[in-house]
């Protein structure tokens, strides 16, 4: 299979974010690899890793799992397992 390789900068422009972002992720363990160019050294990522790494952040972020909770509401489906304990569950 044909695997895309993207540098920081496509990156950050695939998922709509700064370079910085990109690059703060690859600090927190993003993995890359390192290729030599015309002008030094630089990161590659590939698109699987990039947009793992976004949904990832993605439903870190609680405006956006509010979001998608209410998006599948709108639409009648089911909510999933929630993140809460019931009162059955307590000791």
């Amino acid at each position: 299979m044909d695997e895309t390789w993207y540098t920081l900068r496509q990156a950050a422009r695939r998922v709509e974010r700064s370079h910085r972002t990109i690059q703060k992720w690859v600090a927190n363990g993003m993995p890359t690899r390192l290729r030599d160019g015309p002008y030094g050294r630089y990161h590659e990522v590939r698109e699987d890793v990039l947009y793992a790494w976004m949904r990832e952040r993605l439903m870190a972020w609680p405006t956006q799992r509010y979001r998608v909770r209410k998006a599948r509401r709108e639409l009648g489906l089911d909510e999933g397992p929630r993140d809460t304990l019931t009162p059955s569950d307590s000791c």
